[in-house]
């Protein structure tokens, strides 16, 4: 299997998935990337360098919402979600963008949105690749 095959394959993966009982664990010292407040909502971006978490709280019980990622020239993220019972919303994210025939993208800047009727919230904060 080809390594940039595997990168968007883990990639899409942790992305679709949201943190469940053991992202405690896994994310429970990573530091505060970047963050933003708009009324109740408040959106927390936290990594390791290599996975981050994306995530808001205050966003309301069952509350729709709208996810917007953006990585530089990859194709952006634009997903209506909903918020838990509990009006929050996280998903983890991998940086992954292919190269051009001249090699693969070493780093750039995540930018990162989550709005509700009530709030939006909004992000960006730097990635750079580094060896798993």
């Amino acid at each position: 299997m080809r390594p940039s095959f595997l990168c968007a394959a883990l990639g899409a993966g942790v992305l679709a998935g949201g943190p469940g009982p053991a992202a405690a664990a896994l994310d429970s010292d990573w530091p505060v990337l970047a963050s933003d407040d708009d009324g109740d909502c408040r959106l927390t971006v936290t990594g390791n360098g290599k996975v981050f978490l994306i995530a808001a709280t205050g966003l309301g019980a069952g509350e729709a919402a709208r996810y917007q990622l953006a990585n530089g020239t990859m194709r952006p993220i634009d997903w209506a979600v909903t918020a838990s019972d509990g009006g929050r919303f996280a998903r983890y994210y991998v940086p992954f963008r292919a190269g051009d025939a001249d090699g693969r993208i070493e780093g750039g800047q995540v930018q990162v949105s989550i709005s509700t009727a009530a709030c939006t919230v909004s992000a960006a904060f730097p990635w750079r690749r580094t060896p798993f």
